[in-house]
């Protein structure tokens, strides 16, 4: 029975890490003190991993939404789109290709050509239905599918940090704000200083997320190249 209550390596990874640093957050946000310098008995221990846990699911939940659905697929372009060169050159994007130049870096001509030929050869319109047939296929590598496995690990983690630390950010700058407003200078000064190692560490994180992302999607096609490649 104590088996079905482990954790596995993506619940540390995305969930209670995450939800850990978001609790953590919350607490210098809101001056608590009750997470950053906790002095809990057994008892409160096992309340916060299950408390934080939750939290991370939660946060992971907006973290794929707004990050993975709204910003990267909308704005970005996804990897997949990136390769086969079909993402938008938009003002935006145009400006993120000089930001995060790597995750605009395109596999080889070869891969590109071979991917182009497995979409007329099978009419696919949609890149989904391409990703799922990538995603079957590499079911079929056990070294690919441990590469993968440690890629979505990444990822998602990064993911959900750069949201807590982005969010975190936005809420330490306008808890510093609430206090100019009230003449107490010195928590601002405080909230600001927290509020600039959150936004720091909120986008060095996406930009990790975009890196091990773009590996992910990146070895997804490589393995269904491949398999069309053995396939003949």
């Amino acid at each position: 029975m104590l088996s079905t209550f482990r954790f596995s390596d993506y619940d540390v990874f995305a969930y209670l890490a995450t939800g850990l640093a978001g609790l953590a957050v919350t607490d210098l946000v809101l001056s608590t003190n009750y997470w950053v310098s906790a002095n809990w008995a057994v008892t409160d221990g096992v309340f916060a991993v299950i408390l934080a846990y939750i939290v991370g699911h939660l946060i992971a939940s907006l973290a794929q939404w707004i990050i993975e659905r709204k910003l990267v697929r909308v704005t970005l372009g996804r990897p997949i789109e990136i390769f086969l060169r079909r993402s938008r050159r938009g003002r935006i994007e145009n400006i993120a290709r000089r930001l995060v130049r790597q995750y605009y870096t395109e596999p080889s001509p070869k891969v590109v050509a071979k991917l182009r030929e497995i979409i007329e050869e099978q009419g696919i319109e949609d890149l989904d239905d391409l990703f799922v047939r990538a995603h079957l296929a590499s079911k079929q590598e056990p070294a690919t599918l441990v590469r993968m496995d440690s890629f979505l690990r990444l990822y998602g983690f990064a993911r959900n940090i750069a949201f807590v630390g982005i969010t975190g950010g936005i809420a330490l700058a306008i808890s510093a704000a609430w206090h100019y407003q009230y003449g107490d200078l010195l928590e601002m000064r405080e909230k600001l200083f927290l509020a600039s190692i959150s936004f720091l560490l909120g986008f060095g994180m996406f930009e990790r997320y975009l890196k091990f992302y773009r590996l992910f999607v990146l070895e997804l096609v490589l393995t269904l190249a491949h398999a069309k490649k053995d396939a003949k």
